[in-house]
């Protein structure tokens, strides 16, 4: 399912998606904050020129190692399998997730996943005896020990890529060097409590090496993840996962010496045609619920090749799991999950796999399973029959439900206050975005090639979007009036359900700089009513951004915008303006001392104002910082910044 998903974004959507950027670039960029050529800008058209598959995740690395451990998983399962028919299918599903694992272009998941490959070849060749497993101790307790080798593996690779620093020009794993010396700095700064889930990119600003041209949400590696964010806490859970891996090795190894000793008979009898009914029924209803839930979600972007993709992937869905379900009743197939394993266990050292919202509980169901062992190979019968493993089960049970009963109370508490804040935050955007249809319909009206087909075009916008016609007047000097008139009426609206929403959830910036930033555009439109308030609420909300407990520093350069862009149209006196505006860039410099952007604006800023000698200090400290920027050419100076740096600097 999520490689047919990805599959329709390598070979249609993202056409698409390029196309409908080429055709509104200007207002897509404007629209966040961005100008023409701006560094923001060229990553951003980087990032989205880039074809590559995603799936769900909107990562593609994230992605890669779902369909990656997926083939794997598959694979194993196909040496499990009753039949050759369900052999062939099984083994058709892997090559069609490796297909999706090659079409995410992500080097380190299909290295994590080759990897792992020739990990599961191995552990299959020992299970059919090409070489004598029982004969060899240290056979047995490498194969225990594999899936804890690919975490070692992993972060030997990254401490290696960064000794050897920038001798060579791959970039990826030193910026994950890069990363992981910012969230070991972290840890050793706040090692009992860390610093939060949300409270990474905060801190990193602070922590990371000068010439790490990225500021990340996460360190991209699951074990410094956990003990950055979380501390001690996070130590904990990051010891309990090793054990994990350490008895998805002890699987493996329970399953080769089961097929290397004599057939024994089975510990458990054979699934009756009632229990494999009621199996059938379970995985009928899953795969269609959630792809139900699928449909609903996106049911409003919803083309008829997205539909075909969903109804083909739920089909192939539940005929593969049902093939599945019956081969993993076979300890070979339980190879294929400890393959699966090692690969996320490889991948999650360089990747956000287990901590990103889409993946992180698939992430660890798939290591729980191969960590479970097979049924056939373990003594889980007659544990289950002692007093003690009911005891533990009981207990375990009891403890399952006050932990499901305490969160749902919790979730019950928010979740009336969420989705009203969720409707007032899409209500606002419906409003909002019906100005730049109208801008660009008029724009494509204006551009047909007669002035009787511009006249007609002109007249369905009017008549789609409710607005007076021309009537007579020059078309071109019509329309932005005419757009500025429906911003006027829709956009007040707009902005008073995103004002009631950011006082529902206070500290969430993005939404106060929304709310700042069109209150703001508002207070520019000609012949506006209520200008001052909306210039006093601009100001207001970009403060409350500045405040704002996470992601404090775009809050504080969005103020000083705010106050640079009011002053530079009138709005606000100069004397009141420039003051407030260098008095935010310099709390965004100090908690973000590596971003030469702060001190570019500083020096502006100081020049503005009439101190020279600050000036021409900060415009030096500008182009010493774009130095180490040197890693990244999309995050250096445009040549028109450098060169008034450059005068600055030397006045």
């Amino acid at each position: 399912m999520v490689t047919a998903k990805g599959l329709l974004q390598y070979f249609v959507e993202h056409d698409q998606t390029i196309a409908a950027f080429k055709a509104s670039r200007d207002q897509i960029l404007a629209s966040n904050g961005w100008e023409p050529g701006s560094p923001a800008a060229l990553a951003y058209e980087r990032r989205l020129l880039q074809r590559e598959a995603t799936g769900w995740f909107g990562l593609s690395n994230v992605f890669a190692s779902v369909v990656g451990a997926g083939a794997l998983a598959l694979a194993g399962m196909a040496l499990g399998a009753s039949t050759v028919r369900h052999r062939r299918i099984l083994l058709a599903a892997a090559a069609f997730a490796a297909l999706g694992l090659g079409l995410s272009a992500s080097k380190g998941g299909i290295a994590a996943a080759v990897i792992a490959g020739v990990v599961l070849a191995a552990l299959t060749l020992l299970r059919r005896g090409r070489f004598s497993f029982n004969s060899s101790r240290w056979v047995r307790v490498a194969v225990v020990l594999l899936p804890l080798a690919m975490v070692a593996a992993g972060q030997l690779a990254i401490l290696a890529r960064g000794l050897i620093s920038e001798r060579i020009g791959e970039l990826s794993l030193l910026f994950r060097w890069f990363y992981i010396r910012g969230a070991a700095r972290i840890f050793a700064e706040n090692p009992v409590a860390g610093v939060g889930t949300a409270g990474f990119k905060d801190a990193y600003m602070m922590a990371k090496v000068p010439i790490a041209p990225e500021d990340v949400a996460s360190p991209h590696s699951w074990p410094w993840d956990l003990v950055a964010t979380l501390g001690l806490g996070g130590a904990a859970l990051l010891v309990a996962w090793l054990v994990w891996l350490i008895s998805a090795g002890k699987t493996a190894a329970s399953v080769i010496r089961h097929d290397a000793a004599p057939a024994e008979p089975a510990s458990t009898a054979p699934a009756t045609a009632d229990a494999l009914a009621i199996e059938r029924r379970i995985i009928f209803a899953t795969c269609a619920a959630a792809g139900i839930a699928c449909v609903w979600v996106e049911r409003t972007a919803t083309a008829p090749e997205t539909a075909v993709m969903k109804l083909t992937g739920i089909a192939a869905w539940i005929v593969v799991s049902v093939i599945a379900a019956s081969s993993l009743r076979q300890t070979a197939a339980m190879l294929g999950l400890v393959a699966a394993a090692c690969s996320l266990a490889l991948h999650s050292q360089i990747e956000m796999t287990p901590v990103w919202i889409g993946s992180a509980a698939w992430f660890m169901v798939v290591i729980g399973l191969a960590a479970a062992g097979s049924p056939s190979t373990n003594a889980s019968a007659a544990a289950i029959a002692s007093g003690r493993a009911k005891f533990v089960g009981a207990m375990s049970l009891a403890a399952l439900v006050l932990m499901v009963a305490v969160a749902l109370v919790f979730v019950v508490k928010r979740a009336r206050l969420a989705w009203q804040w969720q409707s007032l935050v899409e209500q606002a955007a419906e409003r909002a975005v019906q100005v730049t249809r109208l801008q660009i319909r008029l724009q494509e009206a204006l551009q047909a090639p007669t002035q009787g087909e511009r006249a007609q075009q002109v007249e369905r916008v009017c008549s789609d979007f409710a607005i007076a016609p021309p009537a007579g007047r020059d078309l071109a000097q019509w329309a932005p009036g005419a757009v500025n008139e429906a911003a006027a009426a829709l956009w007040p609206g707009s902005l008073a359900d995103l004002l009631v929403a950011a006082g529902m959830i206070p500290g969430y910036e993005p939404l106060r700089e929304s709310a700042s930033r069109l209150a703001m555009r508002l207070a520019f439109l000609p012949d506006i009513e209520e200008r001052d308030r909306y210039v006093r609420v601009a100001i207001e909300e970009s403060q409350a951004a500045s405040r704002a407990g996470r992601n404090r520093v775009s809050g504080l350069a969005w103020h000083a915008t705010v106050m640079l862009e009011l002053v530079d149209r009138g709005l606000v006196a100069e004397s009141d303006g420039i003051p407030a505006a260098r008095a935010s860039l310099l709390s965004a410099h100090e908690a973000d001392p590596y971003n030469f952007q702060h001190a570019v604006r500083l020096a502006k800023a100081d020049q503005r104002l009439g101190r020279s000698a600050d000036s021409q200090q900060w415009a030096r400290k500008a182009l010493a910082l774009e130095e180490l920027a040197r890693l990244d050419p999309l995050k250096r100076m445009d040549d028109a910044t450098r060169r008034e740096m450059n005068r600055l600097a030397a006045q």
